[in-house]
């Protein structure tokens, strides 16, 4: 399904993900080069976690800390190559709304890329959680100037109109009126099962 996207834009997707595969190889020849740095025990280097010592700590937590920030990375430009996709494949118009529901419909005919950018829609931002943050939002924003109404931003308005006031609150009111009243329905449907549940 990708021939319709055109050769310009198929070799941006291209360099994307290598990209990506660029920042998970550099990130595996840091870990290798702190394991030599560090004087590991056995141990550590058997994969037991009794018996540690000062370095395996440290160096476990110097791998936990470049595993967070590659990811960082790394879903940052999964975002804009999900971003440029849904351009180059006339699923997103730049300066303009983009249903999240409509989004999936569409997406469901590009096999993998398809599936991949579905989950990134479907992903609620969860703020307690180490990079979860609304990646492709923000790259449909910030370089397609898109509104992405999705799950994330109805949440937030719905959020936004309890605390908000004036113009920000009319605003937000004007932006949940642009969502599709299926997707309305459902998203109520599941905010009162989830106040429903008895747990």
């Amino acid at each position: 399904m990708t021939e319709k996207i055109s050769q310009k834009r198929l070799a941006r997707l291209k360099e994307l993900e290598q990209q990506i595969e660029d920042l998970e190889q550099a990130r595996i020849e840091r870990a290798e080069k702190r394991e030599q740095e560090y004087e590991l025990s056995d141990a550590y280097l058997d994969g037991e976690l009794t018996g540690w010592t000062e370095n395996d700590w440290n160096c476990a937590c110097d791998d936990e800390q470049d595993m967070y920030h590659t990811e960082r990375q790394q879903k940052i430009i999964h975002a804009r190559w999900a971003a440029l996709f849904l351009v180059a494949t006339h699923i997103a118009r730049r300066g303009k709304i983009l249903h999240a529901d409509t989004a999936i419909k569409k997406l469901q005919q590009y096999g993998n890329d398809g599936e991949k950018i579905i989950d990134m829609i479907n992903t609620p931002v969860v703020r307690q959680i180490a990079n979860s943050e609304p990646f492709l939002s923000h790259a449909l924003y910030k370089y397609y100037d898109i509104t992405l109404l999705d799950s994330n931003l109805y949440n937030y308005l719905g959020n936004l109109t309890t605390t908000a006031d004036g113009k920000r609150l009319q605003k937000s009111y004007a932006l949940l009126n642009k969502f599709h009243k299926k997707f309305v329905l459902q998203m109520m449907q599941q905010r009162y099962k989830e106040e429903t549940r008895p747990f």
